[in-house]
C-alpha cells in the first residue's frame, strides 16, 4: 500500500513516544512515586493501556484518584507528578535508549530538504530535558524549528490546542503539513486542528482505534521522500 500526501514543507512530531519508547519506564516511575508518596496504588500494564488513551501525566493522576474515591488537591497532584519526573529521570540515566526505527534518517532528510520540523509535545519541560539528555549522542535537537512543553497549552490531547498554537507559529498552510502521532489521542488531536496525520502506534499503544488515519506504519523507516516533489509517500503501512 502506498499513500501519498503531496508537498511537504513541515513535518509535526507528535509527543515523546515518536521519538523513543518510554512508556515502560513511565509506568514504572509512577509505580514508585506512589509507592514514595504512601498511596496503596500500582498500575499494571493492561491498566496502564488503558490509561494512555488519554494524554497528560497530572489529568491522568486526575482520573484515577476520582476513579478511587481519593480525594487528591491540586498540590498532591503536583506533588506525586513531580515524584514521577524524578523516578523517570533516574530511570532514563540508568537506561541506554535508542530513537525509534526511521526518526534519525528523516531529520537529516528534513535538515537536507529545509523541510520545518516541529515536536509537539505537552510533557513538562524536565521530561523534555531528560529525554534530549539521553538522546544527544544519537538525535541533533537544534534540528527542530520548534519544540513544544505543557507551558504552551492550557489543555491536553486529544484538544488541537497544541497543534493550533504551533501552526500558527510555523506559518505553514495545513496542506503542507503533516503530523506523525504515536497515539489515539495525539492522533485525534492533530487531525481536529484539520492536518493530515499518519500513525506509529507505540509499544503500548498499537490496539488503539485509528481508523480514520490517513496511513498506520509499523515505524518511520517505512515513510519515504520523493526528492525531486518533496512529496512524502508511505509504504508497508499495517492493514
Amino acid at each position: 500500500m502506498r499513500t501519498t500526501f503531496g508537498e511537504v514543507r513541515c513535518i509535526y512530531l507528535g509527543s515523546i513516544g515518536t521519538l523513543v519508547e518510554t512508556s515502560e519506564l513511565q509506568r514504572l516511575a509512577f509505580n514508585s512515586a506512589f509507592k514514595e508518596y504512601g498511596l496503596p496504588w500500582k498500575w499494571d500494564l493492561k491498566e496502564y493501556q488503558e490509561m494512555l488513551l488519554k494524554a497528560g501525566g497530572q489529568d491522568r493522576l486526575k482520573r484515577y484518584a476520582a476513579s478511587c474515591n481519593t480525594n487528591l488537591d491540586e498540590e498532591a497532584i503536583k506533588a506525586i507528578h513531580g515524584l514521577k519526573t524524578q523516578f523517570f529521570e533516574e530511570l532514563l540515566q540508568s537506561k541506554t535508549l535508542f530513537p525509534r526505527e526511521g526518526v534519525e534518517e528523516l531529520m537529516t532528510t528534513c535538515l537536507k530538504n529545509k523541510i520545518k520540523l516541529c515536536w509537539i509535545t505537552s510533557t513538562s519541560q524536565q521530561n523534555i530535558n531528560a529525554i534530549r539528555d539521553s538522546l544527544k549522542e544519537k538525535l541533533d535537537f537544534n534540528i527542530f524549528d520548534i519544540i513544544t512543553s505543557e507551558n504552551d497549552c492550557i489543555k491536553s490531547k486529544p484538544d488541537p490546542e497544541i497543534y493550533l498554537n504551533s501552526m500558527e507559529k510555523t506559518q505553514i498552510p495545513k496542506h503542507l503539513s503533516v503530523a506523525i502521532e504515536d497515539s489515539e489521542s495525539g492522533f485525534h488531536s492533530a487531525e481536529t486542528a484539520g492536518l493530515k496525520c499518519l500513525v506509529v502506534p507505540g509499544e503500548y499503544k498499537k490496539s488503539q482505534n485509528y481508523s480514520s488515519s490517513a496511513c498506520v506504519l509499523p515505524s518511520l523507516k517505512n515513510f519515504h521522500i520523493d526528492q525531486s516533489s518533496l512529496g512524502f509517500y508511505s509504504a508497508s503501512a499495517i492493514t
